[in-house]
């Protein structure tokens, strides 16, 4: 199923209406007291079919190793075989990117004979939101380059 980019842009603004609504109450939630009110409010104002539609897209998941600035000459010099080295220690967290946003960081991991990621931290609700739509903002920041 394909949805047009204004129709993502609607369901958006309408999920974050409701992480608005929800954040308003967490920062009680944090400081250790109890919640003022229970925030089922916020997901019936989207509406079912529309919170559906919302939780039914695909969106592009990355890890990033690492990433670095090199200068066009150096890179048409590549070949085969050829090793780009990165100012990133190995042991250093892995950047997870929603749809090119940073919202986490993790660890590599096995997982059978292939590739995982073990999140070690990740944003909030509102980050995370913010990274689908790619115009309303650009996730939580990651250390290091």
């Amino acid at each position: 199923m394909t949805t047009a980019q204004d129709d993502i842009d609607a369901l958006l603004g309408d999920a974050q209406a409701a992480v608005d609504e929800i954040s308003r109450s967490l920062p009680d939630i944090a400081a250790g007291a109890p919640s003022r009110a229970a925030p089922p409010r916020a997901a019936q104002t989207i509406g079912d079919e529309r919170l559906e539609r919302i939780l039914s897209l695909s969106v592009p998941v990355i890890v990033r190793l690492a990433r670095r600035s090199i200068p066009i000459n150096e890179i048409m010099q590549w070949g085969r075989g050829t090793i780009v080295e990165f100012n990133k220690s190995v042991d250093s967290p892995l950047e997870l990117l929603v749809n090119d946003c940073c919202i986490g960081e993790g660890q590599t991991v096995k997982v059978g004979e292939k590739f995982g990621l073990h999140v070690t931290g990740i944003g909030g609700a509102e980050a995370r939101v913010r990274s689908l739509g790619g115009r309303q903002g650009r996730g939580v920041r990651s250390g290091g380059e």
